[in-house]
């Protein structure tokens, strides 16, 4: 739902996260419709965090690309995080994985250098 919401209703929230979605489904088609979205919006400014489980071993390359397509073409604004819990799978990441999306999108900055 997540990434369904980012890419059709992009002006809901700031920050997506997406723990073990359903990328697979209809023969990947999120893969197509996550570049397209990008293309059409090049000045996106949202932090996505997606977690995968022990789902990426069905079809590993397809994860892979999915990443590619989260991160890689991303608009310069938009900072994506993709995160693999090989062990874990699609119901026990949620904690997992929850927590990791907190810390990553609402880090502190790092204390400075002479502290």
């Amino acid at each position: 739902m997540a990434i369904h919401a980012l890419i059709t209703r992009p002006d809901l929230f700031s920050t997506y996260i997406a723990i073990s979605p359903a990328v697979w489904w209809n023969s990947f088609e999120y893969y197509a419709k996550i570049q397209t979205f990008y293309k059409a919006n090049p000045t996106l400014k949202k932090d996505v965090f997606v977690s995968l489980a022990d789902e990426s071993e069905k079809e590993p390359e397809r994860y892979t690309q999915l990443q590619e397509a989260l991160e890689k073409s991303a608009p310069q604004g938009t900072k994506v995080h993709v995160q693999f819990f090989k062990q874990e799978n699609h119901i026990t990441t949620a904690v997992a994985a929850t927590t990791a999306a907190l810390m990553k999108i609402f880090a502190a900055p790092p204390p400075s250098a002479g502290r």
